[in-house]
């Protein structure tokens, strides 16, 4: 009886789930409205129609419906065939808490996912002080070349380290080599099972916050650093805007709105305790975010997110926040030099060099600004100012701004000093990227000197 009780639940919560999506929402009422309609056809057609049309239309209708049967069939049987012949594939290893399924190249690590899985549940419990139930409950271990298949066989364009399945009580991973990354995945997946008793409709902003804030619930300042990296490089971006559960999982967002989400939840457990956080949590069932937001913290989202921001900038240690911005200017230079705005640079540039007036990649931003302006003198200030830095790195990323200098100097006729920068550049690693590979182009100049002639796009490799 239980477990018929339990079959009901689920099937409660699915149709609950479904109903409060609006294009679910819309879908069944189309459906509805459909079927009222052909119920009301039906009825007037035994009263007007003769027998033989009724009989009929009675059969094109079983036609039609037959033809779509048939077309469903083809189309998804097929897919849904593949999808179980790999599941099938799977090796299973069932105890009286989790089943395990996995992939046969795991067998050596079972043992070992099965005490992670266990392990990072009852972490996951005793951080948000929540227990689950006594069930049984399914974990999926998959490697990276199995979970590419699935994808495949289901069209999915893009992908994500782990997932779970609330209403089936499963949680899925997908291994990348790395156990303990693995076991943070676990800890994200099996907290959205416990939130799920809080709130299973929260905006994936809060959900997928406290599933971040408890991956890393052991090392804040990690998702701190992460978030603010990508506050330095969507520094124009806001929290309002992904409380949107459909922007929130934008592919192309879906780095940074992760990090977002866990620092800012890690926030605000440290700062109001994770009572009022649950309470909130609970609120936003009947609330939008913003009203459940006052009324439990007693300021806006906004005003909220004005707080962390600040935080982020001035609490964080001054180390962590100079790897950030640093990480972020190099990233932000590596897009701007590739045609795109040369503005965020010129603005970290300046960042950079009022947190760390010694750091060489501050004066190489500010020189590449001054060459879109078309500034040569402001370059070749820049750039030898870069060159003087105390801080260096031994990158392939500092070995091309030496061959940029060169350029600066051969355009304007210092060919001994250019000369000199080419040769530096070559000392360094040379670009991966074929495209953005300098050593050979060094090399040239080093006999030719580089001209405008050449037509080559500066910076663009």
């Amino acid at each position: 009886m239980e477990e018929v009780r339990y079959l009901l639940s689920i099937v409660a919560r699915m149709l609950r789930k479904q109903w409060r999506q609006p294009a679910s929402r819309r879908r069944a009422i189309t459906l509805a409205l459909a079927f009222l309609w052909g119920v009301l056809l039906w009825l007037l057609s035994r009263r007007w129609l003769p027998p033989a049309l009724r009989d009929t239309l009675w059969l094109l209708a079983l036609a039609l419906l037959s033809v779509w049967a048939a077309w469903f069939g083809i189309r998804h049987g097929k897919r849904f065939w593949e999808v179980y012949r790999w599941a099938k594939q799977l090796r299973h290893h069932e105890e009286s808490d989790l089943v395990l399924s996995y992939d046969a190249e795991l067998e050596p690590l079972r043992e070992e996912f099965l005490q992670k899985a266990r392990l990072a549940l009852r972490e996951a419990e005793q951080f948000l002080q929540t227990p689950l139930e006594d069930r049984q409950r399914a974990v999926v271990i998959l490697q990276d070349s199995s979970m590419e298949r699935l994808n495949r066989l289901w069209d999915n364009r893009f992908s994500y380290g782990g997932w779970a399945h609330t209403l089936a009580e499963s949680v899925f991973v997908v291994y990348y080599g790395d156990i303990e990354q693995a076991y943070r995945t676990l800890l994200h997946e099996w907290t959205h099972l416990i939130t799920a008793r809080w709130n299973e409709d929260a905006p994936a902003l809060f959900k997928e916050g406290a599933a971040v804030a408890t991956q890393y619930h052991d090392e804040p300042l990690q998702a701190h650093a992460r978030a603010l990296y990508y506050l330095n490089y969507f520094h124009k971006c806001s929290l309002l805007y992904f409380v949107d559960s459909e922007r929130f999982y934008d592919p192309d967002w879906k780095h940074a709105t992760y990090a977002w989400a866990g620092s800012f939840t890690l926030y605000l457990l440290e700062r109001f305790g994770l009572p009022r956080f649950r309470r909130f949590f609970h609120r936003l069932a009947t609330q939008s975010p913003d009203e459940a937001f006052q009324a439990e913290f007693e300021m806006s989202l906004g005003q909220a997110e004005l707080l962390w921001r600040d935080y982020l900038h001035s609490e964080l240690p001054e180390e962590t926040r100079r790897d950030a911005l640093r990480r972020a200017l190099n990233d932000t230079l590596f897009w701007a030099t590739r045609n795109e705005s040369t503005l965020a640079v010129q603005l970290l540039s300046e960042r950079m060099l009022e947190e760390q007036p010694d750091c060489w990649m501050g004066y190489y931003g500010l020189g590449v600004c001054a060459f879109w302006r078309g500034d040569l003198e402001g370059v070749q200030e820049w750039f030898e100012q870069a060159n003087r830095a105390p801080e260096q790195e031994e990158t392939a990323f500092r070995g091309r701004a030496w061959f940029e200098c060169g350029i600066v100097n051969d355009l304007q006729g210092r060919r001994e000093r250019a000369k000199e920068c080419y040769q530096r550049a070559l000392e360094y690693p040379d670009e991966d990227e074929p495209a953005y590979a300098y050593h050979a182009r060094a090399r040239r100049y080093l006999e030719t000197p580089y001209t405008c002639e050449e037509r080559f796009r500066f910076l663009s490799g």
